[in-house]
Protein backbone atom coordinates (compact mmCIF):
# COMPACT_ATOMS: atom_id res chain seq x y z
CA UNK A 1 0.00 0.00 0.00
CA UNK A 2 2.99 2.61 1.13
CA UNK A 3 4.17 1.67 -2.65
CA UNK A 4 1.17 2.02 -4.38
CA UNK A 5 0.58 5.54 -2.57
CA UNK A 6 3.76 6.72 -3.40
CA UNK A 7 3.59 6.02 -7.21
CA UNK A 8 0.27 7.61 -6.98
CA UNK A 9 1.62 10.58 -5.38
CA UNK A 10 4.79 10.78 -7.61
CA UNK A 11 2.09 10.62 -10.32
CA UNK A 12 -0.07 13.46 -9.18
CA UNK A 13 3.09 15.89 -8.13
CA UNK A 14 4.92 14.38 -11.59
CA UNK A 15 1.76 15.99 -13.22
CA UNK A 16 1.65 19.69 -11.44
CA UNK A 17 5.14 19.83 -11.61
CA UNK A 18 5.58 19.32 -15.43
CA UNK A 19 2.68 21.99 -15.48
CA UNK A 20 4.10 24.25 -13.20
CA UNK A 21 7.58 24.62 -15.27
CA UNK A 22 5.19 25.66 -18.64
CA UNK A 23 2.50 27.55 -16.69
CA UNK A 24 2.78 30.66 -14.29
CA UNK A 25 -0.44 29.81 -12.81
CA UNK A 26 0.49 26.07 -10.97
CA UNK A 27 1.65 25.83 -7.82
CA UNK A 28 5.62 24.89 -7.79
CA UNK A 29 6.56 21.29 -6.66
CA UNK A 30 10.26 21.42 -5.24
CA UNK A 31 10.32 17.74 -3.89
CA UNK A 32 8.23 15.19 -2.51
CA UNK A 33 9.24 12.08 -0.35
CA UNK A 34 8.35 9.22 1.75
CA UNK A 35 9.27 8.98 5.43
CA UNK A 36 7.67 6.89 8.04
CA UNK A 37 4.82 5.80 5.71
CA UNK A 38 4.21 9.26 5.21
CA UNK A 39 4.53 11.43 1.92
CA UNK A 40 5.60 15.26 2.24
CA UNK A 41 5.19 17.33 -0.45
CA UNK A 42 7.39 20.32 0.02
CA UNK A 43 6.25 23.32 -2.48
CA UNK A 44 5.80 27.29 -2.83
CA UNK A 45 3.84 28.78 -0.39
CA UNK A 46 1.00 30.46 -0.94
CA UNK A 47 0.34 32.50 1.83
CA UNK A 48 -2.98 34.45 0.76
CA UNK A 49 -4.32 31.36 1.33
CA UNK A 50 -7.23 29.50 -0.50
CA UNK A 51 -9.53 31.42 -2.44
CA UNK A 52 -12.69 29.71 -0.52
CA UNK A 53 -11.34 31.62 2.14
CA UNK A 54 -11.05 34.64 0.45
CA UNK A 55 -14.51 34.71 -1.27
CA UNK A 56 -16.54 33.29 2.02
CA UNK A 57 -14.72 34.42 5.38
CA UNK A 58 -12.49 37.56 3.97
CA UNK A 59 -15.16 38.62 1.67
CA UNK A 60 -12.44 39.96 -1.03
CA UNK A 61 -14.78 39.75 -3.69
CA UNK A 62 -17.67 41.57 -2.41
CA UNK A 63 -19.13 44.58 -4.94
CA UNK A 64 -15.37 44.53 -6.24
CA UNK A 65 -15.87 43.58 -9.78
CA UNK A 66 -11.95 44.55 -10.77
CA UNK A 67 -10.87 42.28 -8.53
CA UNK A 68 -13.05 39.09 -9.58
CA UNK A 69 -12.28 40.02 -13.09
CA UNK A 70 -8.35 40.03 -12.87
CA UNK A 71 -8.35 36.73 -10.26
CA UNK A 72 -10.72 35.08 -12.86
CA UNK A 73 -9.09 35.85 -15.84
CA UNK A 74 -5.56 34.41 -14.14
CA UNK A 75 -7.83 31.28 -13.11
CA UNK A 76 -8.98 31.22 -17.21
CA UNK A 77 -5.24 31.65 -18.15
CA UNK A 78 -3.79 28.80 -16.11
CA UNK A 79 -6.65 26.14 -17.17
CA UNK A 80 -6.35 27.28 -20.67
CA UNK A 81 -2.99 26.46 -20.81
CA UNK A 82 -2.89 23.58 -18.73
CA UNK A 83 -6.14 21.92 -20.96
CA UNK A 84 -3.29 23.00 -24.02
CA UNK A 85 -0.86 20.61 -22.84
CA UNK A 86 -3.55 17.75 -22.32
CA UNK A 87 -4.28 17.71 -19.09
CA UNK A 88 -7.36 18.43 -17.21
CA UNK A 89 -8.07 18.69 -13.57
CA UNK A 90 -10.90 17.55 -12.48
CA UNK A 91 -11.19 18.89 -9.05
CA UNK A 92 -11.36 22.80 -9.90
CA UNK A 93 -13.03 24.74 -7.01
CA UNK A 94 -12.08 27.66 -4.74
CA UNK A 95 -10.22 25.65 -2.27
CA UNK A 96 -7.75 24.42 -4.73
CA UNK A 97 -6.68 28.06 -6.21
CA UNK A 98 -4.26 29.73 -3.39
CA UNK A 99 -3.16 33.26 -3.40
CA UNK A 100 -0.07 34.65 -3.11
CA UNK A 101 0.89 36.97 -0.07
CA UNK A 102 -0.36 40.21 -1.77
CA UNK A 103 -3.37 38.87 -3.20
CA UNK A 104 -2.74 39.62 -6.90
CA UNK A 105 -1.96 36.30 -7.94
CA UNK A 106 -3.67 32.97 -7.99
CA UNK A 107 -2.03 29.52 -8.40
CA UNK A 108 -3.68 26.41 -9.11
CA UNK A 109 -2.90 23.17 -6.80
CA UNK A 110 -4.03 19.60 -6.03
CA UNK A 111 -3.59 17.29 -9.14
CA UNK A 112 -4.57 14.53 -7.69
CA UNK A 113 -7.66 13.68 -9.88
CA UNK A 114 -5.63 15.05 -12.76
CA UNK A 115 -5.81 13.22 -16.16
CA UNK A 116 -4.38 13.82 -19.57
CA UNK A 117 -7.67 11.44 -20.85
CA UNK A 118 -9.83 13.96 -22.41
CA UNK A 119 -12.97 11.56 -21.51
CA UNK A 120 -13.55 10.16 -18.54
CA UNK A 121 -15.39 6.66 -16.97
CA UNK A 122 -14.45 8.08 -13.56
CA UNK A 123 -18.04 9.40 -12.86
CA UNK A 124 -18.51 11.46 -9.75
CA UNK A 125 -14.80 12.85 -9.69
CA UNK A 126 -14.17 15.73 -7.81
CA UNK A 127 -15.88 17.50 -5.42
CA UNK A 128 -19.60 17.38 -5.53
CA UNK A 129 -20.91 21.28 -5.72
CA UNK A 130 -18.61 21.37 -8.48
CA UNK A 131 -18.98 18.50 -10.60
CA UNK A 132 -20.58 18.94 -13.60
CA UNK A 133 -23.99 17.24 -14.94
CA UNK A 134 -22.69 14.63 -17.29
CA UNK A 135 -20.06 13.83 -14.36
CA UNK A 136 -22.43 13.27 -12.20
CA UNK A 137 -24.31 11.33 -14.79
CA UNK A 138 -23.14 8.01 -14.93
CA UNK A 139 -24.20 6.63 -11.77
CA UNK A 140 -27.78 7.68 -12.47
CA UNK A 141 -28.45 7.12 -16.37
CA UNK A 142 -27.77 3.83 -18.23
CA UNK A 143 -25.86 4.13 -21.58
CA UNK A 144 -23.34 6.92 -20.39
CA UNK A 145 -20.20 5.19 -21.16
CA UNK A 146 -17.81 8.80 -20.32
CA UNK A 147 -17.86 12.46 -20.01
CA UNK A 148 -15.84 14.96 -21.34
CA UNK A 149 -12.76 16.00 -18.38
CA UNK A 150 -12.24 19.53 -20.38
CA UNK A 151 -16.24 20.77 -20.25
CA UNK A 152 -16.10 19.33 -16.53
CA UNK A 153 -13.12 21.91 -15.77
CA UNK A 154 -14.89 24.20 -17.60
CA UNK A 155 -18.48 24.07 -15.30
CA UNK A 156 -16.58 24.10 -12.71
CA UNK A 157 -14.59 27.46 -13.89
CA UNK A 158 -18.53 28.79 -13.81
CA UNK A 159 -19.20 27.61 -10.84
CA UNK A 160 -16.42 29.16 -8.95
CA UNK A 161 -17.18 32.39 -10.64
CA UNK A 162 -21.00 32.41 -9.31
CA UNK A 163 -19.09 32.24 -5.88
CA UNK A 164 -16.68 35.07 -6.79
CA UNK A 165 -19.24 37.39 -7.87
CA UNK A 166 -21.89 36.44 -4.92
CA UNK A 167 -19.26 35.67 -2.08
CA UNK A 168 -20.98 32.41 -1.52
Amino acid sequence: TLARNKIRNENEYGTQGYAAERIPGIVQVYDLFVEDSLCFVIMEYCPGGDLFSAITEKKLFSGCDRRIRRIFLQILDTVSALQALGIYHRDLKPENFLLTEDLQSIRLADFGLATTNELSQSFQCGSYLYMSPECLSGDYFDGVEAYSARASDIWALGVTLVNMITSA
